[in-house]
């Protein structure tokens, strides 16, 4: 994505804590509001003024958190694929294939299984359960090669857990469910502008989840981006660009 951003932009990708390339802590906490912290610590130690997030799954819950709570820092933000509804909402529109997979990764116990000692992320089912299309043999490895440490799997099971939806089909009572609950809240009252990408027919933001936002966003362009599933930056990359593009031009 980076390249096809105009160039007089100051583009900074950030890795989180035990994802990509960056550092696994000890203690195996990669909890939301960690994850918050190193986002904050790091807008702060490089003095980062009226940024724009571009923002997705895991960082679109931290950056969503941090449009809500520094708002005065904040121009602008485009996702996509995120969680930006309320427990019950969200629950309803995922695709059974999530939800089956929620309800034998929702214990701890299963958790590690499937996701520790089974690989599930950097298998190739996992691959293809996000891209929702054919990819090369080649490309595989950059997906799967951040999980062949397997200390390194401990990031999704340590992390937000969605699965625990899972238990009360989204109605009762949880962290998670709360997390979203106040994502949710922040969001319909923001007036922060927002750029918001859908395709059909996603993973995490399917129709209800579009309907939810074009119901509620108060400050919002949406672009629709045809077929796609959940890495869309990867599906559609130059279409998402010159869209982010002609938005972030257009803004005040």
């Amino acid at each position: 994505m980076i390249p096809n951003i105009d160039s007089n932009k100051k583009v900074i990708a950030l890795d989180f804590l035990g994802f990509g390339k960056s550092s696994f802590p000890i203690d195996r906490n990669v909890s939301v509001e960690v994850q918050y912290k190193m986002l904050t610590d790091f807008i702060e130690a490089k003095q980062l003024k009226n940024v724009t997030l571009f923002i997705q799954d895991l960082g679109s819950i931290v950056g969503m958190l941090y449009a809500i709570r520094a708002p005065q820092n904040v121009k602008a933000m485009a996702l996509f694929e995120a969680p930006f509804m309320p427990a019950e909402v969200m629950y309803n529109q995922l695709p059974f294939s999530f939800k089956a997979f929620m309800r034998i990764t929702r214990t701890q116990k299963g958790n590690e299984k499937w996701m520790v000692k089974r690989n599930f992320a950097g298998k190739k089912l996992a691959v293809n359960f996000c891209t929702g299309r054919k990819l090369p043999k080649e490309a595989y490895k950059y997906y799967t090669e951040p999980w062949d440490e397997k200390e390194r799997r401990y990031a999704i099971t340590n992390g937000p857990d969605p699965a625990v939806l899972s238990y009360t089909k989204g109605k009762g009572e949880s962290e998670f469910a709360t997390l979203l609950d106040t994502i949710s809240n922040g969001m319909k009252e923001t007036q922060i502008p927002i750029l918001y990408f859908y395709a059909k027919k996603g993973l995490v933001n399917r129709k209800k989840a579009v309907e939810y936002a074009k119901e509620n966003f108060k400050n919002a362009t949406y672009i629709y981006l045809g077929k796609g599933k959940h890495f869309l930056t990867e599906s559609h990359p130059k279409q998402m660009s010159q869209k982010f593009n002609e938005w972030y031009g257009a803004l005040q």
